[in-house]
C-alpha cells in the first residue's frame, strides 16, 4: 500500500497551485507527521522505490524528484524554522530530532543526488547544509532552549494542523490538458473537449506544414527573364524603295541639270517631241 503523504508528494508536484496550505510555514505540521515522514522515506527506499511508483502509475525517477520537491518546498522552505526543516513541531523529543535528522540526510546527500536529473549535486548539498544546520542547534539542549527563546507564536495557534485540512485540496487545480508533471490522461477536460483537441492540434500542425511548403517554394522560386530593349528596336523602322521620296541629283551642267530635272511624267505624255535647240533665242538659228 502507498503511504499516503507519497501520494500527496506526488500530487503537489504535478499542481504546486492546487495545495497552497503547504507552502505555509506559519502552521504547524498536521498530527502523526512523525509517521507519516517515516512511512514516506521508507515507501522511497531503493528497496520499494520500483514498487511505489508502479502503484502510483508513474516511474521511479519522477516520484523520486516529486519527493526531493516535496520536501524542499514544505520543510526546507527558508522562510520557515529549524524544526518544520526537519519535519517536526516543536514539542518533538531529542529521539524524533536525531531520527528524522537520518531521514532527510539520506535524501538530500550529494552522493546520492549526484546522477539526478531534478536536482544537481550542489542543489543536493546546499538543502543538506541547511538539514544539518537546523541538526546541530536543536541537538544540543542548551542550543535548543536559546534558539526556542527567539521563534515567535504561531498566527493560528499551537495546535497541530488537522490531518484532513492538510491533504485537502484547497486551491484552483490546473484546467489544461498539458500539465508539464502529468504523466497520466487529464479528466479536468469537458468529453466534447478532449475529442476537439487531437483536431486542433492537426489542424495546427497543417497549416505549419503548409506555411512552410510555401516560404520553400518563394524562397526557390526563379527570377522571371526579362530582356531589355533594343534601342535599335525603338527606332521606325524604313520605307520600302517605292515608297521612299526621290532625291534630286547634284547637277552637273545646264542641259543635264533641266533634263534630270525635269518631270518624268511630263516627259512621258504622247505627242510631246523635243525640238533641238528650242530654248534658244528666237531669231539666232544658225544659217546653212
Amino acid at each position: 500500500m502507498v503511504p499516503a503523504l507519497v501520494g500527496l508528494a506526488l500530487d503537489y508536484y504535478r499542481d504546486p497551485l492546487a495545495r497552497p496550505l503547504l507552502s505555509e510555514v506559519d502552521r504547524p505540521l498536521p498530527k502523526g507527521f512523525d509517521a507519516m515522514l517515516s512511512e514516506f522515506c521508507s515507501a522511497l527506499s531503493a528497496a520499494r522505490i520500483d514498487e511505489t511508483a508502479a502503484g502510483l502509475v508513474t516511474d521511479r525517477q519522477t516520484l523520486e524528484e516529486a519527493a526531493r520537491f516535496f520536501v524542499r518546498h514544505v520543510l526546507l522552505n527558508a522562510a520557515g524554522d529549524y524544526y518544520r526543516h526537519l519535519g517536526l513541531n516543536r514539542d518533538a523529543s531529542a529521539e524524533a530530532i536525531r531520527h528524522h535528522y537520518q531521514l532527510l540526510i539520506r535524501m538530500f546527500h550529494p552522493d546520492r543526488v549526484e546522477n539526478s536529473t531534478g536536482l544537481g549535486a550542489e542543489a543536493g548539498a546546499f538543502y543538506a547544509t541547511r538539514i544539518n544546520l537546523a541538526y546541530q542547534t536543536l541537538g544540543e539542549p542548551s542550543e535548543r532552549a536559546a534558539y526556542d527563546g527567539t521563534l515567535p507564536e504561531y498566527p493560528f495557534g499551537s495546535a497541530e494542523t488537522d490531518p484532513a485540512l492538510y491533504f485537502r485540496q484547497t486551491g484552483p487545480a490546473l484546467e489544461t490538458g498539458f500539465s508539464r508533471w502529468s504523466d497520466r490522461p487529464n479528466t479536468s477536460l469537458r468529453p466534447w473537449s478532449r475529442k476537439m483537441v487531437p483536431l486542433f492540434r492537426a489542424l495546427l500542425i497543417g497549416a505549419l506544414l503548409i506555411g512552410a511548403l510555401y516560404a520553400l517554394i518563394q524562397v526557390n522560386r526563379k527570377p522571371a527573364l526579362r530582356i531589355s530593349p533594343d534601342a535599335s528596336a525603338e527606332r521606325t523602322p524604313p520605307l520600302p524603295s517605292f515608297l521612299a521620296p526621290s532625291r534630286p541629283e547634284a547637277p552637273v551642267d545646264g542641259v543635264g541639270a533641266r533634263a534630270r530635272t525635269a518631270d518624268p511624267l511630263q516627259a512621258a505624255q504622247p505627242g510631246s517631241v523635243a525640238i533641238p535647240g528650242a530654248d534658244q533665242a528666237p531669231g539666232k538659228a544658225d544659217l546653212p
